[in-house]
C-alpha cells in the first residue's frame, strides 16, 4: 500500500503497525515518520502501488521473452536489438530511443 510520503509497504505489515486501523487514524511511515491519515476502510483503503504491479508485469514478460524467440522492431532488425512486444500497456509506436532519431 502507498503512504502519503510515497513509501510502499505490504498491507499485512501496515496492519501490524496500526492497532485497529480505523478511518481517520494517523499512521506514521516506518521509514520517514510522515503521517498518513487512514481512509475509509483503514489500511485496506490505502491506494495500491500500481507501479509496483506494473514492474512485476514487465519482469514476467521479460522472463517469457528471454525463454523464447525475441521479436524485433522494424528499425532494429538490422541492428539485432530485441523489442519487447508482449508487455501489457506498452505503446508499440515507440521504438528504442537510439532508433527514433
Amino acid at each position: 500500500r502507498l503512504l502519503k510520503c510515497f513509501h510502499v509497504y505490504c498491507e499485512q505489515c501496515l496492519q501490524r503497525l496500526v492497532r485497529g486501523g480505523q478511518e481517520g487514524q494517523s499512521l506514521p511511515c516506518p521509514q520517514c515518520r510522515q503521517d498518513t491519515l487512514l481512509p475509509v476502510g483503514g489500511v485496506s483503503g490505502l491506494q495500491g502501488a500500481f507501479y509496483i504491479h506494473y514492474l512485476f508485469d514487465i519482469q514476467d514478460a521479460l522472463k517469457k521473452v528471454s525463454s523464447s524467440e525475441q521479436t524485433m522492431c522494424n528499425k532494429c532488425t538490422k541492428r539485432g536489438r530485441p523489442l519487447l512486444r508482449d508487455v501489457r500497456r506498452v505503446d508499440m509506436s515507440r521504438l528504442h530511443r537510439s532508433c527514433s532519431s
